[in-house]
């Protein structure tokens, strides 16, 4: 369909198949550009609220040792250490 604004154009990869099919189930029956869009919408809008991590290493760390969990700040200490 004809259009005057910019357009995007989104390769079905892995990993944004997996990102639609995961919207599907809550999108059913929406295109897939509609669900990426909503998608992007819905977490654009957590961004600006300011919610979310703001520690860019929160969520990666997931692995424990010796019945603690390592947190980035004990990454970030590590990797401090000569």
């Amino acid at each position: 369909m004809p259009t005057t604004y910019p357009r995007s154009q989104i390769t079905r990869v892995p990993r944004v198949q997996r990102i639609v099919q995961i919207g599907e189930s809550r999108w059913p029956g929406r295109s897939p550009g509609d669900i990426l869009v909503n998608l992007a919408e819905e977490r654009a809008e957590q961004i600006a609220q300011g919610d979310g991590p703001t520690d860019p290493l929160a969520g990666l760390v997931v692995w424990s040792t010796g019945g603690r969990r390592v947190t980035s700040q004990m990454v970030e200490d590590a990797l401090d250490e000569d």
